[in-house]
């Protein structure tokens, strides 16, 4: 078909030389094009990296080529002395220089975008449903022109145009993860960055496996690699309520809640509208928000920028406070909840596992390091004692050769992980303490090497990369080489599978391969950092820590992880199952809740207020009690426990879920209280159980324990007037709190009036000859 006159579909270069015997000479040519602008398909634009030096207009091929030919020398010259010392060094056999350079093929192959840092550039046509108007003063407006265009009407237009632009849509990237907001002031934007997970898998900056082949960029990169980090950071503070539904059970879900880091940061919307994936829910996963810690930690390690570290350190702190629902037992580890929920996304697991749980353990060590780059010593140690308190949980995998898979007893529960030791790998890769004893990882990563390398039935490029990195750092080369050599002889050798420059995710013994070009092999890279690791701006832990410290950071802690936790269908029913009783039947708690014990229920206590009653939800089946009075002195007492604890949080203090006030069949008023369960009883029930003799140190610590809340109390002015062993209640792992707050009175209500006691505290009051009166 014939072009158009005056148009151009193609073009030739061609040059004429002589060229004398026993001679060469050198031709150079440059191919260039300029396309300024990144068009997404929610009507977003940006303009990429390199329009900060040839401009935004799209004329500028012919510099750019211009450039090239004149610098083309020079840059390989640079490329040349940067390859050299791996090329020369002695440590590494033939085929590691090779892949390790080859696999860089996927920082330009795999879909890459580098926008100029600046909020997306807008059409007219995105926003026709706002309203707004071009009418205004030229003082109004944002972007002035020259004096000398003052009569040009299309250019005062125009001016007006952009100026409505950028106010409808300035405010949006505050709510996205748009990173560069987190610039200071005079901090260099670098732009922002992506890439796919894959070619076939077509979702931007995948956390969980970028948390593998970051490696790469932290070592080349390493404005860019901050810069994702800066978007992770700014995405784990939005909330995106819109929803979603999920391939795996059908159901709606939000796109991504508060304190989550997501999956992705997008397909089509990339930064304002994250998780592209939807196979799972992954704001339940267990592995994203302590890979964003442990990146951002070896990140501020690598670069000592404590601007960087600074800026994201709130994200951190959400990040580990969002996971601690996902701690059941309060032990201080956290469980996976038996689906896929981590980056094996056709592996379910249950309980404390391998994987996440190491992951977990290394993360909270990084945030306390990280907690004294900023300067937060508070956070410091409490992320401290909570990552002592989750190693020690951690090591009950141990089963005498490697780390078990999880600990639920299931039919996988023993497997062999390739990747058990992820978060040992990025604790050695930080310059943190290992998560596991030296011997210990040395066993398993020989048990992984015997099973899972030679004689494994899948092949998965990137984790295989990472096991090798984790070698290295366990002193264990020989052994990581004959490792990743594996990927070489399928991916890159002459007699391979012709991977090559589009290494897969995976492969099988029968040749079959799942997705081609994937991120992940980028992780190859984790190895050369384990050999050439820069230096590490190494924190160690201040092994003094302030008892009473850390009681403030646990309740401050607590609350924020309260406020984050996951309004999903069992969770918002446990949590709504007070609203439930309020506006169901406005019967009493035996018609709400089906009670215990031959469902007659069990009476667990009693008292001038009323009764106590064992319960159990409809909805989850877990297990509570119910304080019910009616109108009269008990109404009030239990009115006045209600108001006291609704206001306390405390691991000291038993827990207040919620309240119902109602009118009986008789047309009396009641009240029933919802409080946790403490299976223990009371100290006076297990002083009976054991004969009134306790051993010293379990005395010492209840004691300890009492006196802890007593102190919270205190520093909230609240005087608990009735302690006695009867109202100090134990949970089944020992765990002390106070109880029955029917007679507690703030200092502040006492100025003028004297406080009321039980008989029997006010008997040993007389007999002790204590005032009555505060």
């Amino acid at each position: 078909m014939p072009s158009e006159l005056g148009s151009s579909v193609g073009a030739a270069v061609a040059a004429s030389l002589t060229i004398p015997s026993d001679s060469e000479q050198t031709v150079t040519f440059s191919l260039a094009w300029d396309c300024p602008e990144i068009n997404f398909s929610k009507e977003r634009t940006y303009y990429r990296r390199y329009t900060k030096f040839y401009g935004t207009r799209g004329d500028a091929a012919a510099k750019i080529a211009h450039d090239a030919i004149l610098d083309h020398g020079h840059w390989e010259s640079q490329i040349e002395a940067w390859q050299k010392p791996v090329l020369e060094d002695k440590r590494f056999p033939e085929w590691y220089p090779i892949t390790l350079f080859n696999e860089l093929y996927y920082l330009n192959s795999g879909g890459t975008v580098w926008t100029d840092g600046s909020p997306p550039v807008h059409s007219f046509t995105s926003i026709i449903e706002r309203k707004f108007s071009l009418d205004r003063s030229r003082s109004d407006l944002k972007n002035t022109v020259s004096i000398s265009h003052h009569n040009d009407t299309a250019v005062d237009i125009l001016e007006r145009m952009t100026s409505v632009l950028e106010q409808v849509h300035t405010p949006v990237t505050s709510n996205s993860a748009f990173g560069p907001n987190l610039l200071q002031q005079g901090e260099e934007n670098i732009g922002q960055f992506l890439y796919l997970e894959g070619v076939e898998y077509f979702m931007w900056n995948t956390n969980d496996v970028h948390f593998y082949s970051s490696f790469a960029l932290i070592m080349l990169f390493p404005k860019l690699e901050l810069s994702i980090q800066r978007d992770f950071a700014a995405s784990v503070m939005m909330h995106d309520p819109s929803k979603m539904k999920l391939l795996c059970n059908g159901k709606w879900v939000s796109r991504k809640v508060l304190g989550a880091v997501p999956h992705d940061v997008g397909n089509y919307d990339p930064w304002f509208e994250v998780n592209g994936y939807n196979l799972y829910n992954t704001d339940r996963w267990k592995d994203l928000n302590p890979k964003f810690v442990l990146q951002v930690y070896r990140d501020v390690v690598a670069t000592g920028d404590k601007n960087f570290a600074k800026a994201v350190w709130p994200s951190v702190y959400v990040a580990l406070a969002y996971m601690n629902q996902f701690d059941k037992d309060g032990d201080g580890m956290i469980e996976n909840e038996g689906f896929p929920d981590q980056t094996y996304d056709t592996w379910s697991v249950s309980g404390v596992s391998a994987y996440s749980g190491g992951l977990w353990v290394a993360a909270l060590q990084a945030a306390s390091a990280l907690a004294r780059v900023v300067g937060d010593k508070g956070s410091e140690d409490y992320f401290w004692f909570k990552f002592q308190k989750a190693k020690g949980v951690y090591q009950k995998l141990w089963n005498g050769s490697y780390f078990n898979y999880d600990d639920s007893d299931g039919s996988s529960s023993s497997s062999i992980q390739a990747d058990q030791l992820a978060g040992q790998w990025y604790a050695r890769a930080c310059g943190l303490s290992p998560i596991v004893d030296e011997d210990k990882a040395k066993s398993a990563l020989e048990k992984v090497y015997h099973y899972n390398v030679l004689k494994s039935r899948e092949i998965w490029s990137g984790v295989t990369y990472g096991v090798a990195a984790t070698m290295i750092h366990e002193g264990l080369v020989d052994m990581a080489f004959q490792t990743a050599s594996g990927v070489y002889e399928a991916a890159w050798s002459q007699e391979g599978l012709g991977y090559s420059f589009q290494t897969p995710e995976s492969w099988n013994t029968d040749d079959q391969y799942r997705s081609l070009c994937y991120m992940r092999p980028l992780a190859i890279w984790a190895m050369q950092w384990a050999f050439s690791q820069p230096k590490l701006h190494k924190y160690e832990a201040n092994p003094e820590m302030n008892e009473d410290s850390l009681v403030l950071q646990h309740a401050g802690f607590s609350r924020v992880a309260r406020l984050l936790k996951l309004p999903d269908e069992d969770v918002s029913r446990s949590a709504l199952q007070w609203l439930y009783v309020g506006v169901s039947l406005k019967c009493n708690v035996h018609q709400n809740f089906r009670l215990l014990v031959n469902g007659e229920g069990k009476m667990v206590g009693s008292g001038s207020f009323g009764t106590v009653h064992l319960a159990m939800s409809k909805a989850t089946g877990g297990l509570f009690v119910v304080k019910s009075a009616q109108e009269g002195p008990g109404l009030k007492s239990l009115e006045n426990e209600a108001t006291m604890l609704e206001k306390l949080h405390s691991p000291y203090i038993v827990r207040c879920m919620g309240r119902d006030s109602f009118v009986g069949r008789q047309g009396e008023g009641r009240l029933n209280l919802f409080m946790e369960y403490m299976a223990g009883g009371s100290l006076s029930n297990v002083a009976d159980k054991f004969g009134g003799i306790l051993e010293e140190k379990v005395i010492r610590l209840y004691t300890r324990e009492i006196l802890q809340g007593l102190k919270y109390l205190h520093k909230n002015e609240i005087v608990h007037c009735d302690l006695k062993c009867q109202n100090v209640l134990l949970g089944s792992s020992g765990n002390v709190k106070l109880a029955d707050f029917g007679c507690a009175k703030r200092l502040r209500d006492l100025k003028s009036k004297g406080a009321s006691m039980t008989s029997w505290q006010s008997i040993s009051g007389l007999l002790c000859g204590w005032p009555l009166k505060f």
